[in-house]
Protein backbone atom coordinates (compact mmCIF):
# COMPACT_ATOMS: atom_id res chain seq x y z
CA UNK A 1 0.00 0.00 0.00
CA UNK A 2 2.59 2.60 1.13
CA UNK A 3 3.89 1.86 -2.79
CA UNK A 4 1.05 2.49 -4.24
CA UNK A 5 0.64 5.76 -2.13
CA UNK A 6 4.04 7.14 -3.00
CA UNK A 7 2.39 6.47 -6.45
CA UNK A 8 -0.12 8.07 -6.51
CA UNK A 9 1.79 11.28 -4.49
CA UNK A 10 4.29 11.44 -7.23
CA UNK A 11 1.70 10.75 -10.50
CA UNK A 12 0.99 15.24 -10.02
CA UNK A 13 4.64 15.89 -10.31
CA UNK A 14 5.14 14.43 -13.31
CA UNK A 15 3.76 15.32 -16.88
CA UNK A 16 0.56 13.11 -17.20
CA UNK A 17 1.42 11.75 -20.60
CA UNK A 18 4.74 10.04 -19.00
CA UNK A 19 2.49 8.80 -16.18
CA UNK A 20 0.32 6.91 -18.33
CA UNK A 21 2.44 5.10 -20.14
CA UNK A 22 4.39 4.36 -17.02
CA UNK A 23 1.35 3.19 -15.04
CA UNK A 24 -0.02 1.16 -18.57
CA UNK A 25 3.45 -0.57 -18.52
CA UNK A 26 3.23 -1.84 -14.72
CA UNK A 27 -0.25 -2.73 -15.23
CA UNK A 28 0.51 -4.65 -18.41
CA UNK A 29 2.68 -6.37 -16.76
CA UNK A 30 1.02 -7.94 -13.54
CA UNK A 31 -1.98 -8.15 -16.03
CA UNK A 32 -3.93 -5.36 -14.25
CA UNK A 33 -6.17 -4.90 -16.85
CA UNK A 34 -9.58 -4.15 -15.44
CA UNK A 35 -7.55 -1.38 -12.70
CA UNK A 36 -5.97 -0.05 -15.97
CA UNK A 37 -9.38 0.95 -17.84
CA UNK A 38 -10.39 2.70 -15.02
CA UNK A 39 -7.01 5.20 -14.42
CA UNK A 40 -7.15 6.45 -17.81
Amino acid sequence: MKRKNQMLKTRSKLSRKRNKLIDFSLKRKRGDRRKLRFDF
